[in-house]
């Protein structure tokens, strides 16, 4: 574990390990989901509690997130938002992420009644 002691980051501790989360105190701050498939990084979820959002808790998370692939040999990473999240949208965009318009997403429902 790490932890950062300035600023806004004062007693915040980041997992090193696996997917991240961000503690303050007894609080879950911020947390995000990223994993592999063996040939492409993929960052499935991240959230910040309200009350901590807007102090780069998020960024960090992705950044030590993608820093992790980046050790790892992986070249690109690819990202799931909402269409209707304009919130994330954008603060993907602001992080450099890119929209692909080449690509569709599908899902198939495993317990749909027949």
């Amino acid at each position: 574990m790490r932890s950062h002691s300035g600023g806004a980051w004062k007693g915040l501790t980041l997992r090193a390990a696996g997917s991240r989360e961000a503690i303050d105190g007894d609080l879950l701050a911020g947390t995000v989901l990223c994993g592999h498939d063996g040939r492409n990084g993929y960052l499935y979820h991240l959230a910040v509690a309200p009350s901590h959002r807007r102090q780069g808790i998020g960024r960090l998370l992705v950044e030590r997130s993608l820093a992790g692939l980046r050790a790892a040999g992986f070249e690109r990473c690819h990202l799931f938002v909402h269409t209707g999240n304009a919130v994330a949208r954008e603060f993907s965009r602001r992080s450099g992420w890119v929209d692909r318009t080449d690509l569709a997403m599908m899902t198939i429902v495993l317990n749909a009644a027949p």
